[in-house]
């Protein structure tokens, strides 16, 4: 039979150690930041920005942190606004989805379409591509489209307002 000094103690050791798993799986000596694509839970995970959920991957985009906090948008617009605003720590990665394959894209790499006929969860109207010629498809899809790389993006989108 185990006496309640007995229990306690127990009790306390197994804190003890689960405490210390935890802190030897964030804390480890030489661990290096995340590699590979972004990681959103959609559906369940909301924009850093607008606050609204992450449910559309055509639109979603992330940036990773040399630290490797990362932050999940909506939107591309949101994350280009949010840029904007905290200027995020240099070594900072850009990530957008591909509109017509959904897979990952480095963002300073690909080309964007803008257009307001482009429906996007907070309507900023952009939708990227991994070449000019893919967003040039999407541009034909839109009125009044217009195709950007990343370095005039965050210009476009402050003229549209």
């Amino acid at each position: 039979m185990v006496t309640r000094r007995g229990f306690l103690a127990l009790l306390g050791a197994a804190g003890t150690t689960g405490l210390a798993a935890v802190a030897g799986v964030t804390l480890l000596p030489g661990e290096a930041a995340p590699t590979g694509d972004p990681v959103i839970r959609y559906g369940t995970e909301n924009c850093a920005r607008c606050r609204m959920a992450i449910s559309d991957a055509r639109f979603a985009a992330a940036w990773r942190e040399p630290t490797g906090k990362e932050t999940h948008f909506d939107d591309i617009g949101c994350m280009v606004m949010l840029q904007g605003e905290r200027n995020p720590a240099a070594g900072t990665r850009f990530w957008v989805h591909d509109y017509l394959t959904e897979a990952w894209l480095d963002a300073p790499g690909a080309s964007y379409a803008i257009s307001e006929s482009i429906r996007t969860p907070m309507s900023y109207g952009v939708a990227a591509s991994a070449t000019p010629e893919g967003a040039r498809q999407i541009v034909q899809e839109s009125a009044q489209a217009k195709v950007a790389r990343w370095e005039a993006l965050a210009g476009s989108l402050v003229d549209r307002g």
